[in-house]
């Protein structure tokens, strides 16, 4: 390609140099100028204005007729990633992020985005989903079909594929077969708590005792309890709130965490009103500690934010896992069981769905649905054997 540079005079009085080059429109059919602009005039300089203007020629092209820009998967990806990052929550993005670029490193970053195929994609699902190490669940398929398939309809948006290779993606989803957990397996026993409760207990942990007692108490995710600031325990008309507004957003390379600016969903902004006891866990913790300081932290007497180290989820999860191995609970205990336990206690004590629901933050939940539905028919049922017993007494 024949590039021209022409001399540009500044208002400051400084030579720029401007590359300028044509090229053949195919939506008019006429010759059209492109040009970019370097402050020097040498080969080095000229042979970059070559790359921009080649690349330049190449999307007005591709906008301007029925072709594609070419452009390579790792490519698309830190494109379609610098733009996302802006449009959803940093916890989301974070998924998004781990997930396509998990895709680039299986196809190639330099694998050509137009050469992807759908038998492609649904071979990479499919091996996710029945692999012999580490399988993903069906709900983690999903997100991660989900996002990949927002980078392919982004790819298309911008001209770099004429479809999507998404669209007629079909995953053979795993059977809930007998190995499939029990929907008792998705929530603690009284007991089962209690247990864990001692245990950390008795190894001096008593701030993850609390932590946990209180997601027990008040179905909070782990990521609200840990971002949970002095601030947010509020009284009003005799009775005593957590406001829950934000989470506690943990992120890798760096390594950094920060309280967001909003909940993981909007239904979970709310007022979780407190117990007897769960009230005199949140006043042992906000003793001495500024406004803005964190109820809960490694370093727990700490009063200013700045200095606090937050809980972190992953940290405890692997020792609740540990946990339920020394005490014997055969289940897959994470933090969350503490919430889904909180829901299986508020059922058993026949409060509505609807109520259960606005508390613990969910709009919708299958989990939730479940075990609700699960605890309120063992009740039915008990009740049903009591009064089969009425003409007995």
């Amino acid at each position: 390609m024949a590039i021209k540079p022409e001399e540009v005079k500044l208002k400051d009085g400084t030579i720029h140099y401007r590359f300028v080059a044509f090229y053949k429109s195919p939506l008019t059919g006429r010759r059209r100028k492109v040009s970019v602009t370097k402050d020097k005039l040498n080969s080095r300089t000229e042979n970059a204005a070559r790359r921009e203007l080649d690349e330049i020629i190449r999307q007005r092209i591709a906008t301007e007729g029925d072709g594609t820009i070419e452009i390579t998967l790792g490519e698309l990806a830190k494109k379609f990633l610098a733009e996302r990052e802006k449009q959803i929550k940093p916890s989301t993005f974070h998924n998004a992020k781990v997930f396509i670029n998990q895709f680039v490193r299986t196809i190639g970053e330099r694998a050509r985005v137009d050469k992807i195929t759908t038998v492609m994609i649904n071979r990479y699902l499919q091996n996710l989903l029945y692999r012999n190490v580490k399988p993903v669940s069906n709900s983690s398929a999903r997100s991660i079909r989900y996002h990949l398939r927002t980078m392919f309809k982004y790819a298309v948006k911008y001209g770099y594929l004429n479809e999507s290779p998404m669209d007629k993606v079909e995953v053979t989803w795993r059977k809930d077969n007998a190995n499939a957990k029990s929907i008792e397996d998705k929530y603690l026993t009284k007991e089962e708590c209690q247990k864990i409760f001692d245990d950390c207990e008795n190894r001096g942990m008593e701030h993850y005792t609390d932590a946990f007692k209180l997601q027990y108490l008040t179905g909070l995710r782990f990521g609200e309890l840990a971002a949970l600031q002095v601030k947010n325990v509020i009284t009003r008309n005799g009775k005593t709130f957590l406001h829950i507004d934000s989470t506690m957003i943990f992120m890798e390379n760096p390594a950094r965490h920060f309280i967001s600016n909003s909940p993981k969903t909007f239904a979970g902004i709310r007022d979780v009103v407190l117990s007897p006891e769960a009230i005199d866990i949140v006043e042992q913790h906000v003793q001495n500690k500024d406004n803005d300081a964190l109820l809960f932290a490694y370093n727990r007497r700490e009063s200013h934010l700045k200095n606090q180290r937050p809980l972190n989820t992953n940290n405890a999860n692997d020792m609740l896992k540990r946990i339920a191995r020394r005490q014997h609970i055969d289940k897959p205990v994470t933090t969350h069981y503490f919430r889904h336990t909180h829901v299986s206690v508020l059922a058993d004590l026949n409060v509505p769905l609807r109520i259960i629901q606005k508390r613990v933050g969910h709009s919708k939940s299958s989990v939730t649905r479940d075990i609700y539905l699960h605890v309120t028919k063992d009740t039915q049922e008990k009740y049903d054997d009591l009064i089969s017993k009425l003409d007995s007494m």
